[in-house]
């Protein structure tokens, strides 16, 4: 898999003045321009320098695209130069060379770890113990997965020094299982006889029943579900053991989607179940804002933090749609629902506008990091909080509202006097305590009034 990546940045930042574009023609040719397609082309609007600030302590994690196997390095540098601009101090990449580099920038390194053979690599293993092997849902030997009663009990000491190895080489900053599997085919959803006697004795199912991988799917479905949660959950506590072992003070992660019976059964995670072992040092998870979820995950997560993101597409150069632009409204809103910071999967499809609204949104986070680290929301009364959101301080409190529509949104409301008074972040209007927020927001905008009982 191969692709070219442009990325275009203004080189005399006095002609990123509004409304000032240009057009962009391209095109690919061959044998010195012997052979050259069509001409094609596409306006580029100037924006201005990007104006946001890295948070001290909550993370603000770009995830790669590939950059590890960027093999420009002024290009990899301009990145980094970007997403220090725009406020994000972590990115998804795992090689030593972004570790090493990444630290000029004050970016950390972020590896993906899991178990494939261009990473936790069990096959040589395997090959030698081929009766340690994983038996798929086709009751097949699979000679790269290891049986999981084994994984996760004595065998455990086969994988730890190969995943102790890859993160040694690469030094990264955190360590992170992506974990996004099907509890009935996934790569750890074993049927040999040790796994079969598990869940017999897990779900309490007697001998004499016959099991196969057609009868569980059949009749003990959610039982199944129930246990490879659970089996899921005892995996990233080895793996967190492991990390911090190899690398002390490195935190590992998992990502996944929130909590429900949906994630449960096509993703094959149950966040009960690693708030039980504490099987994770951070959760990510996501998609969208479905609040009832997001509560039952941080219910479930029993006080392990959670960071949360915005997914941008195209996700592949093969897709021709139109990049989906991320706004401040969005963002702002992700950052009030989190309690360890923000992800933006993923770089390839940030144009200039998301770019700009990511760096609006950080600098707001990082000059009031502590009130989003202490994430005591309260309502306004007669507001819908998804909208009109307060972050509550002791002293000092922020206002944040939301316009997330597609449509400009006239907010016209009263601040509770005990709020005291402030101003604006991004206008700098004041207001006083008691005032009266009237403002209109365009789609995707958003305000946030910083307010003090010592005004």
């Amino acid at each position: 898999m191969s692709f070219f990546q442009l990325f275009l940045k203004i080189a005399d930042n006095s002609q990123a003045k509004e409304g000032v574009s240009w057009k962009l023609h391209y095109w690919s040719q061959a044998d010195d321009g012997t052979v050259i397609e069509a001409p094609r082309l596409f306006e580029v609007r100037a924006l201005p320098p990007l104006n946001g600030k890295q948070p001290k302590k909550l993370t603000w994690e770009l995830w790669g695209s590939y950059f590890s196997a960027m093999d420009n390095e002024a290009l990899r540098r301009d990145t980094f130069e970007t997403m220090r601009a725009a406020g994000f101090n972590s990115m998804m990449a795992g090689d030593r060379w972004t570790s090493d580099n990444g630290k000029q920038y004050e970016i950390a390194n972020a590896k993906m770890v899991n178990f494939k053979p261009y990473s936790i690599n069990l096959a040589p293993y395997l090959q030698d113990h081929p009766d340690e092997r994983l038996i798929d849902h086709n009751g097949k030997r699979d000679d790269g997965a290891m049986c999981t009663t084994l994984l996760v009990g004595e065998d455990w000491k086969v994988a730890a020094p190969i995943l102790a190895d890859i993160i040694r080489k690469d030094n990264p900053s955190s360590v992170n299982y992506d974990y996004e599997y099907s509890p009935l085919t996934g790569p750890h959803s074993c049927y040999c006889d040790r796994c079969l006697a598990a869940f017999r004795e897990r779900q309490h199912i007697a001998t004499d029943v016959a099991l196969t991988p057609r009868i569980i799917e059949d009749q003990y479905l959610t039982k199944w579900q129930d246990f490879m949660g659970y089996r899921a959950a005892q995996i990233l506590a080895k793996m967190k053991e492991t990390v911090h072992q190899t690398l002390p003070g490195v935190p590992f992660a998992t990502y996944s989607l929130f909590q429900s019976p949906r994630s449960l059964a096509v993703y094959g995670i149950d966040w009960n179940y690693i708030g039980q072992l504490k099987a994770v040092d951070k959760a990510e998870a996501g998609l969208g804002r479905p609040i009832d979820e997001i509560e039952a995950t941080y219910k479930a997560l029993d006080g392990i933090p959670l960071r949360l993101g915005v997914w941008m597409t195209p996700y592949s150069p093969d897709d021709l749609a139109p990049a989906r632009i991320t706004s401040k409204a969005e963002l702002l809103r992700r950052a009030l629902d989190a309690t360890e910071g923000t992800l933006v999967y993923d770089r390839n499809p940030l144009d200039g506008r998301s770019w700009t609204a990511i760096a609006e949104t950080t600098r707001l986070v990082a000059d009031y990091e502590d009130l989003f680290l202490a994430h005591k929301l309260a309502e306004i009364p007669g507001q819908d909080s998804a909208n009109v959101q307060l972050l509550k301080g002791d002293k000092e409190s922020l206002l944040c509202v939301m316009n997330e529509t597609t449509k400009p949104v006239t907010y016209d409301f009263r601040i509770p006097a005990e709020l005291g008074g402030g101003k604006e972040f991004y206008s700098g209007k004041t207001i006083v305590a008691g005032g009266t927020v009237s403002i209109t927001l365009q789609p995707g905008d958003s305000a946030a009034y910083v307010l003090s009982t010592s005004h």
